[in-house]
């Protein structure tokens, strides 16, 4: 191992290898432990919600993220939901997209005011990705259908959660 001699300034991050552990220079001047890889750390709650106070246009997409850290949406996603302010007269069926594909749906059945939310299988939605001088964006999106039949107020949340590092 080398030494390195350093003047930190404030919201400086630094890692030292012997002890393998992260620290941050603070405003008062003093280093502060920021991360302990060692230790266990539990996954952080990340959730997404939307409002449409207005008509829900058709074939559109509704909400759109483009990820900067990867997070995952639980199988049948817990804790996520819909609802609406005005009920479709028929059935609706948003797709919900993972960097174009197709990993669930939100459906609101004719006259209810709430839907279900729908993820069959987890999903893991990765960040934007550097390749030389471009970026791929991996977009997470929710679309509406052809027709949403006179839906009016819509609120959806999607629920998941920032990984660990393992």
């Amino acid at each position: 191992a080398e030494w390195y001699i350093v003047s930190p300034t404030t919201g400086l991050i630094m890692f030292v290898e012997d002890e393998n552990k992260w620290f941050f220079y603070n405003q008062m001047g003093e280093w502060q432990q920021l991360w302990d890889p060692t230790k266990n750390h539990r996954p952080i709650p990340r959730e997404f919600a939307f409002y449409n106070p207005y008509l829900v246009r058709p074939k559109s997409v509704i909400f759109s993220y483009i990820a900067t850290q990867e997070f995952v949406i639980e199988e049948d996603a817990p804790g996520s939901g819909a609802s609406c302010e005005i009920p479709p007269t028929g059935t609706v069926v948003f797709n919900i997209i993972n960097a174009g594909v197709s990993v669930g749906s939100i459906t609101f059945n004719s006259g209810s005011l709430y839907g279900v939310v729908s993820i069959p299988s987890e999903v893991v939605v990765l960040p934007t990705i550097e390749e030389n001088m471009y970026e791929r964006a991996n977009l997470f999106s929710v679309n509406s259908p052809v027709d949403t039949k006179g839906m009016e107020g819509l609120n959806v949340t999607i629920v998941g959660k920032i990984r660990s590092i393992d």
